[in-house]
Parts: structure tokens; sequence; C-alpha cells
């Protein structure tokens, strides 16, 4: 972290965020544009809490940025105590990760025709507030 205030930054604080954005209907701005930036932040909230876990585990070092490498750690490296623990850790991070990509870069709405690997999920809120929820249960330091 590079001065006092992002010292006193906690990654769930994200998360806090989306979900008051998910419950507060009086912003000046589209549901559309609110969604995105939900989705946004609850993805941060997730990747900088695994980064941090990792690094508090001595795991990676602590200039690690790239948010595959974060990911596949879990994958490749299982750092925790189960197979079945890491894939779903791992499993919501690219979960998360593609619907953030979709929501800050891609404008237009999914149809059956498009490439499910290019795309984000279905998912509805709810599911990725889940998703989150999960991952800050299970990432404990």
């Amino acid at each position: 972290m590079y001065n006092e205030d992002f010292k006193l930054f906690n990654s769930k604080d994200f998360l806090s965020l989306a979900k008051e954005l998910d419950k507060d209907n009086q912003l000046a701005c589209t549901e559309n544009s609110i969604k995105r930036t939900i989705v946004s932040r609850m993805y941060y909230s997730v990747f900088l809490h695994a980064r941090e876990w990792l690094i508090d585990k001595e795991k990676i070092k602590e200039d690690v940025v790239n948010h595959n490498e974060v990911i596949l750690y879990f994958r490749d490296e299982q750092p925790l105590e189960s197979f079945e623990l890491n894939k779903e850790i791992t499993d919501r991070l690219i979960t998360l990760k593609k619907n953030r990509v979709h929501c800050d870069y891609i404008f237009d709405v999914p149809t059956e025709d498009d490439d499910p690997d290019q795309i984000w999920s279905v998912f509805t809120l709810e599911d990725l507030f889940e998703k989150a929820d999960y991952i800050f249960k299970k990432l404990i330091y």
C-alpha cells in the first residue's frame, strides 16, 4: 500500500459498498450502471481479499497484482486443505472475474448465439453476492 489512506482500507469495504448500492434506489443514474458498478466492486473485493490471504500465508509476494496469478495459485498450488475447496474458490473467482470484465468492457447484452466463454454468465446479483461472501468466509486471516 502506498500511503496512509490506503493502509486503512479493507477489501471487504468494496463488498459492503456493492451491497449498499444494491439497496439504494435513490441514486441519480441508470439501474444498468449501478449493477455494473456493483459487480465490479464485488469482484475487486474478493480479488483483493484472496490476494491478501495468499500474502498473509506467505504464498505469494506482496507486489503481485496479476489477477490470473492469484486465481491460478488456488487451482495449481492448492493452498487450502482440500482439492474441492481450492476448486470452489477458483471457480467462484473466475465467475466473478468474467462478470466484472463483461460489466466493465462489454456494453451489449449477450445472446444465445454468443460464445459462452466470451460472455458474462447469467447469474443474479444475489448469486454473485453469495459467491463473494463464500470466499470471505473460507479465506480467513
